[in-house]
């Protein structure tokens, strides 16, 4: 048996910055926008709690730290949020799909079709009520989503579903 490993040449491989990302959908910004209102809401509250059931009613010091917290929280959450939404994406190639995603840090996932299991759709309360929905694609071995897609319009994410099994289950019978 002849053992070969041939090198390749790295100017052969495919670049994924030629790639046309298609973007998530505009009320995807304002669902998660929305969503870290609640979550900052929800700070406003513990941190009242806290401060009220610690007796540190009139220590000036804990307010002040927790309002520049808040202060801070409430400007750089929202400016990361919009800033971030322009880089997000998703394309689909003949044999995979790809998603990426960041502001500071970014990041960019290949899923090739022939590792996929399954996937799913899935909804939050305020996707819902923007008609919107994350595609969760899951490989071997796990329990949790191995790629998540958010932002997609619902009728977009059953049409995202219904290509990916159908390449899914074409390439598992084609191998």
């Amino acid at each position: 048996m002849n053992f070969e490993n041939l090198q390749i040449e790295t100017t052969q491989l495919p670049n994924t910055s030629e790639v046309q990302f298609t973007k998530l959908h505009p009320d995807f910004k304002m669902v998660r926008l929305l969503a870290n209102l609640f979550f900052f809401l929800l700070l406003i509250l513990a941190g009242i709690l806290v401060i009220s059931f610690s007796g540190n009613l009139t220590n000036l010091s804990a307010w002040g730290i927790y309002c520049l917290t808040l202060l801070m929280y409430g400007i750089i959450a929202p400016v990361l949020i919009i800033k971030g939404f322009r880089r997000k994406g998703y394309a689909l190639r003949q044999r995979d799909i790809l998603y990426k995603t960041g502001f500071i840090f970014f990041s960019q996932t290949v899923m090739p079709f022939n590792r996929i299991q399954h996937c799913e759709l899935s909804q939050g309360p305020i996707e819902k009520l923007y008609n919107l929905c994350r595609i969760n694609i899951f490989t071997a071995g796990g329990d949790d989503s191995d790629l998540v897609i958010p932002g997609l319009e619902y009728a977009e994410g059953e049409k995202l579903r219904d290509f990916i099994l159908g390449k899914v289950t074409t390439d598992n019978h084609d191998q």
